[in-house]
């Protein structure tokens, strides 16, 4: 038995004795690597992984999809998502944690990725080339290692948030021709940030270009990568005799999830008046309203 670079590898051997002693044949038959077969059968999390039925699928329309098999979790080889003006989600398939590759592209309706999102790794090349509604890649959020990933001519896809934890690419990062990407700071850690390449953990090659502006090469976005979410910016204010509505459009998150905001007011009484600071600020359910309830009814202004 010996150890190789993709687990334990067991060789049979005979023993032959003679007269001068013990001499060794080795016959190297039946090999078993048993890093293959752990590979196969245990997902990242240690539980024993369940292979699908077949070792490839290709789904061009929404019934496929959802015909997929819900007794599994690791697909061995290829899984595509492709060509498709039907397909709107992929929901179904939510319980895998592996593939051996995934490509989805030439899609004009799919909303989102949501269905990937208890994906933690894909062993090969993971591959997304035009998909028109695409605005994240927000389903990849558990994804930590890809084999290689290419991200090209996604339209409208703004942010890559959704890889924040990806800690490894074994092969080429292309990043290429997305028009509205002006936010890469998802990939930041995988680039080596703050210092950057050779700081990095891609192996193979880097191309980033082409997006928008702060998304064009490796050094924009370890230059823009914050380790806090942005700040609200300029938020409007609504007054009330009684209370005062607060509305700002949610900032970039830089790949942290926003869990509250503080909203500072200042109130100018008219003369003689007399009152107390805003109480009772609130966040709605979507995350960018506050309300402020005032004591006194003399609020002329806030800022």
């Amino acid at each position: 038995m010996y150890k190789s670079d993709i687990g334990y590898i067991f060789t049979s051997a005979s023993f032959q004795l003679t007269n001068n002693g013990i001499s060794l044949n080795m016959h190297l038959r039946n090999i078993i690597s048993i890093g293959l077969l752990f590979a196969s059968l245990v997902g990242s999390s240690g539980a024993w992984a369940v292979d699908c039925p077949q070792n490839e699928y290709s789904f061009t329309t929404q019934v496929q999809v959802d015909a997929f098999p819900q007794n599994c979790d690791s697909v061995l080889d290829r899984l595509t998502v492709k060509n498709s003006t039907d397909i709107t989600n992929i929901d179904a398939l939510a319980n895998l944690t592996s593939v051996g590759a995934l490509f989805i592209y030439n899609n004009y309706a799919l909303n989102d990725l949501d269905g990937l999102a208890n994906l933690t790794r894909g062993g090969g090349r993971l591959f997304f080339f035009n998909n028109t509604l695409l605005t994240d890649l927000d389903g990849l959020a558990n994804l930590t290692s890809a084999g290689a990933l290419f991200i090209y001519a996604n339209s409208a896809l703004n942010d890559l948030d959704g890889l924040a934890n990806l800690t490894s690419v074994g092969g080429t990062l292309d990043i290429f021709n997305n028009t509205s990407l002006a936010n890469c700071n998802g990939v930041a850690p995988v680039l080596g940030w703050p210092s950057g390449p050779p700081a990095d953990s891609v192996v193979g090659n880097i191309n980033i270009s082409l997006n928008a502006t702060g998304c064009n090469s490796v050094e924009d976005i370890l230059a823009s990568y914050s380790l806090v979410p942005a700040k609200p910016v300029a938020p409007t204010a609504t007054a009330g005799e009684t209370q005062a509505s607060v509305t700002w459009t949610k900032p970039a998150d830089n790949g942290f999830t926003i869990t509250g905001y503080t909203v500072t007011s200042q109130v100018t009484m008219p003369a003689g008046a007399t009152g107390t600071n805003p109480s009772g600020i609130v966040l709605d359910a979507l995350g960018n309203v506050y309300t402020a309830n005032y004591e006194s009814n003399n609020v002329s202004k806030i800022t």
